[in-house]
């Protein structure tokens, strides 16, 4: 299905965080990211062996702490307060002025909108999840809170850490409008999640978006996607979030 507000190619980077916003995202992502750290190693996180570097140099000490358990999605989600700031933001107001009235999501049921940070390693394959289409969560996930008016999704990503060429968002143009792609689902404990049938679908030709600090992306909620493998020399840090678009009924 096409969408009015995007490209037929299903996606657009057209907005951008300006200087100021994306030190500004960057520094409430750091100070959730040495909150964690402290919380779950606090006597790593006192000590003078702590590498106080940033988010960028992460992936040189990343072995000396539980990685795989650290960041699951629940911890990276941007507080209440960061929220309420960044809805007042000069980028919101620009996707305002493009899309009308939206709503942020709350998939994990905090009582706030969910903006997410993520962080991907260099050549760490497993810091980067497979193909899917976001749609899929959500029909498989009924619970997640939405609104009492009529809406439609678009996912916003924005680089926050990221070398232009070499890391980012990898997608597949047009594939909103395929029909030949096929998954199933797992359940994690928590929610279900989909794995896409390789066996059973044709095949995704994903391409990397190249991007800069600060630069969107801006897609359809059929837009297959994944993270791109992390070719370049620093951790790269994002930020997400799914704008809960109204749409006339």
């Amino acid at each position: 299905m096409l969408d009015q507000h995007l490209p037929p190619c299903g996606y657009s980077t057209v907005h951008q965080l300006g200087p100021a916003e994306l030190n500004l995202v960057n520094d409430h992502i750091h100070a959730s990211f040495y909150r964690r750290i402290q919380d779950a190693h606090p006597d790593f996180f006192r000590s003078a062996a702590f590498p106080d570097g940033g988010l960028s140099s992460y992936h040189t000490w990343s072995h000396v702490i539980e990685h795989s358990s650290l960041w699951r999605k629940q911890s990276r989600v941007l507080s209440k307060s960061f929220a309420d700031m960044f809805l007042s933001s000069e980028f919101i107001a620009g996707l305002r002025s493009n899309f009308g009235y939206f709503e942020i999501s709350d998939e994990e049921g905090f009582g706030f909108p969910n903006f997410v940070w993520r962080l991907v390693r260099p050549y760490e394959q497993s810091d980067v999840g497979p193909v899917h289409r976001d749609s899929w969560f959500w029909n498989l996930n009924e619970s997640f809170p939405k609104p009492a008016f009529s809406f439609k999704r678009i996912k916003v990503w924005i680089a926050i850490n990221c070398e232009k060429g070499k890391s980012g968002l990898s997608l597949e143009p047009f594939s909103q409008l395929r029909s030949d792609i096929r998954f199933h689902r797992i359940f994690d404990g928590s929610i279900y999640k989909p794995v896409i049938d390789t066996e059973n679908s044709g095949i995704v030709n994903l391409i990397l978006v190249s991007t800069e600090p600060g630069q969107s992306i801006l897609f359809h909620d059929d837009l297959l996607h994944a993270g791109a493998l992390n070719m370049g020399n620093e951790t790269r840090v994002s930020m997400e979030f799914t704008m809960l678009v109204r749409v006339e009924s």
